[in-house]
């Protein structure tokens, strides 16, 4: 129960982070393709990170914030390609 909480709080904190722009500014600029490479280092390096200190919070938590983030940049694309925006 209680990794469930903790694992609700990553999800909360990333969307708060998200929404109130706290990310790197190279994330804001980056296309998504580099944003969605960049995810996919971060989760692998925090599994090996994970499986060395053995403990599955890290990895668990770095996915969700990733893919926070990897949504986050998904939607804000479709959203500039439905207001006729070119990409």
């Amino acid at each position: 129960m209680l990794e469930l909480l903790s694992y609700l709080l990553v999800f909360t904190f990333s969307q708060v982070v998200i929404e109130k722009k706290k990310l790197p500014k190279i994330v804001f600029a980056s296309r998504f393709f580099r944003v969605l490479l960049l995810g996919i280092v971060v989760i692998l390096g925090s599994v090996i990170i994970g499986i060395w200190l053995n403990v599955r919070f890290i990895p668990a938590s770095a996915t969700i914030f990733c893919a926070s983030v990897i949504n986050w940049k998904l939607r804000s694309k479709y959203a500039a390609i439905e207001r006729g925006e070119v990409i």
